[in-house]
């Protein structure tokens, strides 16, 4: 029984790393995938939090500050949003986000080294894709698939005509930074390494043409290169200021 018990516990935690290195191409193959596979994690980690009568997990300062920001948001709706029937799915269904921020945090926090190590290195490997695809596009006006952007100035990506890729990569370059920093930060002498990736990044989500996701990423860089490690403080002023 107790063999049978740990058969499927390994099942499951394999499934969950699958669904978790799975996440950011859920997220290219579009908004209905995405959604779909979020509520259904959601589910899954409440019904994990019942069973294992573990819902002290969500008794914390974070998730309420969320949950009060989520409750402002249906006070917005109701008393002050212009367009009630467009505003409501969002402003309702955003508490899918909240619980599915404390889903992966949980698994993720349950897995070995090993296994967190394969799921950050998954991601980037996508992320770096992603990046070699948008630069292919820049050079050739085409994407490796074959995507043309219908707007000047603008790189479709592997998202083709939803134009949101520059979305995808402000979100997941911080997983990028954190993977490369964690791989070189032993060695001194590829700290180069390092510092170019962030330079790269930067310059990749500048040509996807979207002001606002690039504002964003640049802030989201910024701010790592500063909070991760205090040496060379005068180093990344100048990169800053140079880019």
């Amino acid at each position: 029984m107790n063999i049978s018990n740990e058969l499927n516990q390994n099942k499951t935690d394999f499934f969950i790393s699958i669904f978790i290195i799975s996440i950011p191409i859920f997220i290219l193959i579009g908004s209905l995938v995405i959604n779909v596979a979020i509520i259904f994690f959601d589910i899954f980690f409440l019904y994990t939090l019942l069973k294992k009568k573990d819902l002290n997990y969500l008794n914390n300062e974070y998730f309420y500050i969320l949950i009060l920001f989520w409750l402002y948001l249906i006070f917005n709706l109701i008393f002050v949003s212009i367009n009630f029937e467009m505003s409501t799915p969002r402003s309702i269904g955003f508490v899918r986000f909240i619980i599915f921020a404390f889903a992966i945090s949980y698994f993720f926090n349950s897995k070995s080294d090993k296994i967190k190590n394969q799921i950050l290195s998954s991601w980037t490997l996508i992320f770096l894709f992603i990046s070699a695809d948008l630069i292919f596009e820049f050079i050739l006006g085409f994407n490796i698939f074959g995507y043309v952007s219908k707007y000047e100035g603008r790189l479709a990506g592997i998202l083709n005509e939803e134009l949101k890729i520059g979305h995808f990569y402000s979100a997941f370059v911080i997983i990028a930074m954190i993977s490369i920093y964690r791989k070189f930060q032993k060695n001194s002498n590829n700290q180069i390494i390092f510092y170019s990736s962030i330079f790269f990044f930067l310059v990749i989500s500048l040509l996807i043409g979207e002001r606002s996701n690039f504002i964003k990423t640049f802030f989201i860089v910024s701010s790592f290169i500063f909070l991760f490690e205090k040496k060379y403080f005068l180093k990344k002023i100048l990169l800053i200021i140079l880019f």
